[in-house]
């Protein structure tokens, strides 16, 4: 039920799973190098490939997030963030705020835009040109040149939002926004980062609970106090990256931007902003999603957000939050492979290298980091041979556009109460199949906990996560059997020919009919979505663990031919290890896999083959998640479909094109490029969730 802030509620109402703990019962150049390629003929229209966020409410009205973006050549791309409300049915309702259009009101000299590098003050508004000096030894890093002063100045003044290379005369975009004088448009844009509201502290806790629960931590820890302190009035604010560099700081009443934070490892690459007079280019900035939690750390609760790069970086920061209008940097580490090093950051803004060509501190050695696409999931587990609980952030090793073998094959588990140093690297190597693929493993883990369901009740989590080649490892994380052993469930087969690539977390939940833990993901290449191929063939699976709660190593991956074919018709017997459907031709799957009740929901994309330069086309389809079966096909039109959100009984699905190209079914409405509908299913299943309020907003 939804009966209050501490209770539990079911899938359906909680729908996106995002950013904290999973669904469970009781590459290189997409962005601008390839987007042509697949919805060339959207260029001109807002585009989206951040799902939605929504954001309930205890009393009154709730919103929707949805990120929104504008591509144009030789230009920073035009980033939109818009809130709308909802209707008492779930319905969109009316814009509340646009925050690209508010910070576009703002004058640049009025932002507070803060960053950390040696000697610069610790200003929550240093990225000034009073701080040029100091900042030119990380913008000038690894140039090979010196910048005059006033080209450093323009640098930063552009990056602040004034329009230092004359892009735009007229005082007018190409949209025929007004523009402050001599000023751009400021917010950049939000491509893949999945913007987080953050309110009070309002976490779930229980002296009933397992003792190995969060929930029990929290009430032992003090947290209700914390609810009761400063923190309990505090603004409720909006957290997003955006490819101009920055992490913004919304306010959720206004939209306002309180603040920007440009990571120490994203200084060197602005200037790659700099084109010549009338243009510049746009850049990978801050292109990973936050995720945000309450820890109890030196003696007391502290909000802290985590953020990697994605596409901008192999590199991972974290801030506290607790006060949002006084955030302190509390680490940043870089993987430099272009110029081995290791760039690490501490609280004090001190700056340490580590060359890798040599030997590295094992708690600094992220020699193995790719991109950093995996949003960390941030849990308590046990740690070295005594078994210390202590909080962690759990990243997958990245992406490496499944070429290089150097990095990527593996997991940091770090320790988010000193500095994010690292606690223990586990590296999931599979080089037994030749499969034209260096794996790497991009997606965001999925951890099942105490918290998760009743039926876990260890200390710790049990890891799950799929390789870029299609391998789905289980981790053991927890104080039962060996610490940090991992093992193969299931392979999906993938080669370089199929195209059979997984990307994505892996929604999960427990089956309704025999208690087994079910994953559910399917495959498609995320880098090449336009690609029309008669050997592409991929797959949406539901994966059964039988094994747990409990961990072991399992001798042979199982493969398509240990589960059902859903064509078949036949749920999965007990012989069966879970089911399995191909998707249509050069159809791939573009989203985690969605669960609400007992249904699963599959976003799918199939590009056009008559004209690969036009935005092909998608639909989502539901399934029953015990047998798989296919209770509803929804065509939404041209673009590319987002992971679904559902809440309220409403489905909330992004779509990369706002043009409308077909009539969507009876219960489908459109508004921008956010897609509204109804379920095909209530039916209520065998789920329990962390409080409702931490699922969505940290």
């Amino acid at each position: 039920s939804t009966s209050g802030s501490e209770n539990y509620i079911t899938i359906a109402q909680k729908g996106g799973t995002y950013p904290d703990s999973p669904v469970f019962a009781a590459n290189r150049q997409l962005l601008y190098d390839t987007i042509s390629s697949y919805i060339l003929q959207t260029i001109s229209s807002n585009l989206t490939f951040s799902a939605p966020t929504v954001m309930p409410e205890i009393l009154g009205t709730d919103h929707i997030l949805q990120a929104t973006f504008k591509h144009k050549s030789d230009n920073q791309w035009k980033g939109h963030l818009n809130k709308y409300s909802l209707d008492a049915n779930g319905a969109v309702d009316s814009l509340v705020w646009e925050a690209g259009a508010v910070l576009n009101a703002k004058a640049a000299d009025d932002r507070q835009i803060w960053t950390i590098a040696t000697g610069v003050t610790t200003s929550i508004n240093n990225f000034t040109i009073s701080e040029l000096e100091r900042l030119r030894v990380p913008l000038e890093e690894n140039a090979g040149i010196t910048y005059s002063d006033d080209e450093l100045t323009d640098l930063i003044e552009f990056v602040r939002g004034k329009d230092s290379y004359g892009e735009y005369p007229s005082g007018t975009d190409d949209e025929g926004a007004t523009l402050i004088s001599g000023e751009r448009w400021k917010l950049a844009d939000i491509y893949h980062s999945r913007a987080v509201a953050v309110g009070a502290p309002i976490a779930f806790t229980s002296d009933e609970s397992n003792e190995n629960t969060e929930a029990y931590y929290r009430y032992l820890n003090g947290y209700n106090t914390f609810k009761g302190s400063a923190a309990s009035s505090r603004d409720s604010m909006v957290y997003g990256g955006s490819n101009g560099g920055m992490m913004h700081a919304f306010r959720s009443s206004d939209g306002e931007e309180l603040w920007g934070f440009i990571p120490p490892s994203v200084l060197p690459n602005l200037r790659n902003m700099i084109l010549e007079p009338g243009k510049s280019a746009s850049i990978y900035g801050v292109d990973g999603s936050p995720i945000v939690k309450d820890i109890y750390y030196d003696g007391g609760w502290k909000t802290v957000l985590i953020s990697g790069l994605r596409q901008g970086g192999k590199s991972y920061f974290a801030l506290d939050i607790t006060d949002p209008y006084n955030p302190l940097h509390l680490f940043t580490f870089n993987h430099d492979n272009v110029n081995q090093t290791i760039n690490y950051w501490g609280s004090d803004g001190v700056r340490t290298d580590y060359d890798t060509t040599g030997t590295v501190p094992a708690e600094y050695d992220f020699r193995k980091l790719g991109e950093s696409w995996s949003d960390p999931a941030i849990v308590r587990l046990p740690v070295g041979a005594g078994g210390t609980m202590r909080w962690t952030a759990v990243i997958a090793g990245g992406y490496n556009s499944g070429t290089s073998s150097e990095y990527g094959a593996n997991l940091f588990i770090i320790d988010m109460e000193d500095g994010g140093k690292i606690i223990q690297r586990i590296d999931l190597v599979d080089d037994g199949s030749a499969n034209g693929i260096e794996s790497s493993v991009p997606p965001r883990i999925t951890s099942i906990t105490a918290d998760s369901t009743e039926l876990f009740t260890n200390q710790g989590a049990l890891i799950y996560v799929n390789d870029l080649e299609g391998k789905m490892w289980k981790v053991n994380l927890t104080d039962q059997g060996t610490l940090y052993e991992a093992t193969k469930l299931f392979n999906t087969e993938a080669t370089s020919t199929n195209a059979r690539h997984s990307f994505f977390e892996n929604g999960a939940s427990i089956s309704t009919n025999n208690n087994v833990l079910m994953q559910f993901y399917g495959t498609g290449d995320l880098q090449s979505l336009g690609d029309v191929d008669a050997a592409i063939a991929n797959r949406a699976y539901g994966i059964q663990d039988h094994i747990f709660p409990e961990f072991s190593t399992v001798a042979t991956m199982s493969t398509a031919n240990d589960l059902a074919n859903v064509a078949d018709g036949d749920c999965p017997t007990s012989s069966d290890k879970g089911w399995y459907f191909d998707l249509d031709a050069n159809e791939k799957i573009t989203a985690k896999a969605t669960l609400y009740n007992s249904v699963v929901l599959f976003p799918r994309y199939t590009p056009n083959p008559a004209d690969i330069c036009s935005a092909g086309t998608a639909k989502i389809t539901e399934h029953d998640f015990v047998c798989g079966t296919n209770l509803r096909e929804t065509a939404l039109g041209y673009g590319v479909p987002t992971e679904a959100v559902v809440y309220k009984n409403k489905i909330y699905i992004g779509i990369s094109t706002d043009q409308s190209a077909t009539t969507l079914p009876e219960g489908f409405t459109k508004q921008g490029n956010l897609i509204v509908g109804d379920p095909a299913s209530a039916a209520v299943g065998k789920v329990k969730v962390e409080s409702w309020w931490e699922d969505f907003f940290k």
